[in-house]
């Protein structure tokens, strides 16, 4: 979505990259091992699941907690707020930016 910003009104456009930023926090270190906006593996304390609790999984990330199922809410409650008049444009297809 945030690729294709002109499709969506700017409020949507908005959010969409606030919550991508939201899930980068956690994409890098959980699925690729690696430092979030740093080259190499993770060392250390530096990212770590700290707890398997409330059928959410607690990350400690540069000092921040950060729970799946708080996060999952947020992605559930933007998606939730899109109405149609949101939607500018279609995706181009086969085409990234």
């Amino acid at each position: 979505m945030t690729q294709h910003k002109q499709c969506f009104s700017s409020k949507i456009a908005s959010e969409a990259a606030a919550l991508k930023e939201q899930l980068a926090k956690v994409r890098m270190p959980f699925a690729k091992q690696e430092k979030s906006a740093r080259r190499g593996p993770i060392d250390g304390p530096y990212n770590s699941l700290v707890s398997v609790g409330d059928k959410s999984l607690i990350f400690e990330i540069e000092g921040a907690t950060i729970g799946s199922r708080e996060l999952m809410n947020e992605v559930e409650a933007f998606f939730a707020c899109i109405q149609p008049a949101d939607v500018l444009a279609k995706f181009p297809e086969g085409q990234r930016p």
